[in-house]
């Protein structure tokens, strides 16, 4: 797991602006994700996980608490109010799977996927049962 952490920029976005509208995602942290520069980082402090999510512009700059794989925790600063997440290792190699579960009004159980594949992380997003409702942002990792 040790290869994975470090920071990640995003280089290309796939039906992201329309994916987070219908989640009920502010305008501001919609282009966040779309337009400005993003940055990914993946951290590790003694055998616990941590990723979190920055833009250089307003709108989106929260990361999750230090977790084991398979552990449910809680996010106050989340762009969908307060979630509850759980990260698991359930693909082939390193990917991992992250269900969120909407404590406030969006309510939509969002689950993604980290698919690592050598500098590069595909970071896909989909929603439980709702036809067409995903998206992709490609990040390669910085040296």
């Amino acid at each position: 797991m040790s290869e994975w952490i470090g920071s990640y920029k995003k280089k290309d976005v796939r039906n992201v602006g329309k994916f987070f509208k219908k989640l009920g995602y502010s305008y501001i942290t919609r282009n966040a994700y779309i337009h400005l520069p993003l940055t990914l980082k993946i951290m590790e402090h003694q055998g616990k996980y941590s990723y979190g999510f920055k833009s250089k512009g307003p709108g989106l700059d929260w990361r999750t608490p230090f977790f084991n794989f398979g552990q449910e925790y809680e996010i106050h600063e989340h762009p969908l109010g307060k979630v509850k997440e759980t990260v698991t290792q359930e693909f082939a190699g390193n990917d991992w799977e992250v269900t969120t579960t909407c404590l406030s009004r969006y309510g939509p159980e969002l689950h993604s996927r980290f698919e690592f594949n050598g500098d590069k992380l595909l970071y896909v997003m989909w929603v439980e049962g709702s036809d067409n409702a995903i998206c992709e942002i490609l990040f390669r990792k910085c040296i």
